[in-house]
């Protein structure tokens, strides 16, 4: 396991971060810079709330199924054509999106996920949580091919969406 408490990942210009292990926690915050990559293979846990995407180019992606779950307050995103792909997202604490994101399986609001930038944030897959859902700007889509859920799974939280889309 690869376990980062109470520190930063940074991966700098043109750098790869593979961390290949059973499971990652990183205590604090994931920083992708220019034209470098991460991919997640294992579940991994922020608990410090920004997955910053910094300069251009940089790329968050997936192999296998992992799930990252982020815990803390933050935002996801940042600088110019980030690439930003998760196969599961959970949403713990509270997370503004910031630039376009696509969640190729499901994603869980299990605390507070909010944009008001003029992104898109696409799922492939389930929408559910007993959390918040503010999308006050942008565009939320949901892009299935097969019947998938799409609502609250306990609580009274308020969904909110500027522009919504089911495909």
């Amino acid at each position: 396991d690869t376990n980062t408490t109470g520190g930063d990942v940074h991966v700098d210009d043109n750098a790869s971060f593979l961390p290949d292990n059973a499971s990652t926690t990183i205590g604090r915050d994931l920083l992708i810079d220019s034209d470098a990559t991460v991919t997640v293979d294992a579940d991994m846990q922020i608990g410090g709330g920004d997955i910053t995407t910094a300069g251009t180019n940089a790329t968050l992606t997936y192999s296998g199924t992992p799930t990252v779950t982020i815990n803390g307050t933050g935002s996801i995103g940042g600088g110019t054509n980030p690439a930003i792909t998760f196969y599961n997202l959970t949403v713990n604490g509270t997370q503004t999106v910031t630039s376009a994101t696509t969640t190729e399986n499901n994603l869980v609001a299990g605390g507070t996920l909010q944009g008001s930038a003029a992104v898109t944030t696409t799922v492939k897959g389930s929408v559910s949580g007993a959390g918040i859902i503010d999308m006050s700007g942008g565009t939320f889509e949901q892009n299935v091919v097969a019947d998938e859920t799409f609502g609250s799974t306990g609580g009274a939280s308020d969904w909110t969406f500027n522009d919504i889309a089911f495909r």
